[in-house]
């Protein structure tokens, strides 16, 4: 098994992650649109929108760096 397979298999395990990420991620988001709607009045969604996307590059950074790590791993130890 080559490397660059023993990657695609890392990345798709971690789409996967990423889905099920988002999907628990999106629904807290929204919670906390209607938490600041009632408390305060307003929505802010520069904020929001910032916030989402940093938690989703920081996501994929980190899983990124472990599935390079990972899969170097595997493909050390193939043998």
């Amino acid at each position: 098994m080559t490397f660059r397979e023993i990657l695609w298999q890392q990345v798709q395990q971690t789409l996967d992650l990423l889905k099920l990420y988002l999907g628990l991620l999106i629904p807290i988001f929204g919670l906390k649109c209607v938490m600041d709607l009632i408390a305060t009045g307003q929505l802010f969604w520069w904020d929001y929108g910032r916030l989402l996307g940093e938690c989703i590059g920081g996501f994929i950074g980190l899983f990124l760096l472990i599935d390079v790590i990972g899969a170097a791993w595997r493909y050390y130890r193939r043998t």
